[in-house]
């Protein structure tokens, strides 16, 4: 390579480089700056849940929220967490109040029809999940019924293990956000541990899990897997209708039905029906010995208290 060739290259880089790293992120916050002022005129009367999806990455989360987003009476939020955290006009999580409460829910109907895959986020239609050709052919279906939602009750915001971090943030005070907050709900699926933690080293995700670091295990990245179930499940102990935990395994009619009272959104009969369709993809990892007995005994140990549960969870060795 030449070196005119060599030079306009790094010249290329660069401005690539500087684009990204300052006109880029200035360029979203002000389209964001536009959004927040368009949603004022979002009407939010009728929602009656805003629920968020806590716990690890690469637990179901996507999977869950597409089949939500299919219920006419629901409308989901994909990532856009460091569009949310931070912006003191709608970032209730860090300091509540009901107007910057009510501007959150009207900024998230107004970004969720559009936006980018990945963190950026926006529209749960740009997820991996809707490259699946059962979800693909399900929303196709109904898709101006479900572009043009008339009677949303429900938000979900899926950014879990980012808010998750911060809700579990020291000094926290997530009881007294409850009380304030009546609407606030937070539901978990729970993927098989074993594969949430591989995927999550695979993917790179387990390096948001605090404490863990490029030196870390999958030992390790298994421990904090669990210690978000555990949480959740101690919090579903303290506040039995405002969290909300299922497994895979379990999905059915009628859980689908009891995630729809949870919600506080309608039963509706096509959406159950459609929901049964979609099906899970069976496991592609395989586990050695020491994985496994490494696992068998932390959940014996951490859920001593949940006889029930440990049984769920050695359903997944």
């Amino acid at each position: 390579m030449s070196y005119m060739a060599i030079s306009e290259n790094f010249k290329m880089k660069n401005i690539f480089g500087y684009f990204n790293k300052v006109i880029k992120p200035i360029t979203y916050r002000l389209i964001d700056w536009i959004n927040l002022r368009k949603s004022k005129n979002n009407d939010i009367k009728n929602i009656e849940t805003v629920c968020l999806i806590l716990g690890p990455y690469r637990n179901l989360t996507t999977f869950f929220s597409s089949i939500l987003f299919l219920h006419p009476d629901c409308q989901v939020l994909n990532h856009a967490g460091r569009r949310v955290h931070g912006n003191k006009n709608i970032d209730f999580l860090s300091s509540y109040s009901t107007e910057i409460f009510e501007n959150f829910i009207r900024f998230s109907l107004e970004i969720c029809s559009r936006g980018e895959r990945g963190t950026y986020g926006g529209s749960i239609l740009l997820s991996h999940a809707f490259e699946s050709k059962i979800l693909k052919n399900l929303y196709r279906k109904q898709k101006n019924k479900l572009k043009n939602k008339s009677s949303i009750k429900a938000l979900v915001w899926k950014e879990s293990l980012l808010n998750t971090n911060l809700i579990r943030t020291d000094g926290f005070e997530l009881d007294n956000l409850l009380i304030k907050e009546k609407k606030l709900k937070f539901i978990l699926p729970i993927r098989s541990p074993l594969d949430c933690t591989f995927s999550n080293i695979k993917t790179g995700h387990a390096r948001l899990f605090k404490g863990i670091n490029d030196k870390s295990t999958p030992f390790d990245v298994l421990g904090k897997v669990i210690d978000e179930i555990y949480w959740f499940v101690e919090k579903k102990e303290m506040f039995p209708d405002r969290f909300f935990y299922f497994f895979e395994q379990d999905i059915s009619k009628n859980l689908l039905i009891e995630i729809l009272k949870f919600l506080n959104i309608s039963e509706d009969t096509k959406w159950i029906s459609n929901a049964e369709k979609v099906i899970i993809n069976k496991s592609n990892y395989k586990f050695d010995a020491d994985i496994i007995n490494f696992y068998e005994d932390l959940i014996s140990n951490k859920f001593h208290r949940f006889p029930a549960l440990i049984e769920k969870l050695k359903y997944f060795c």
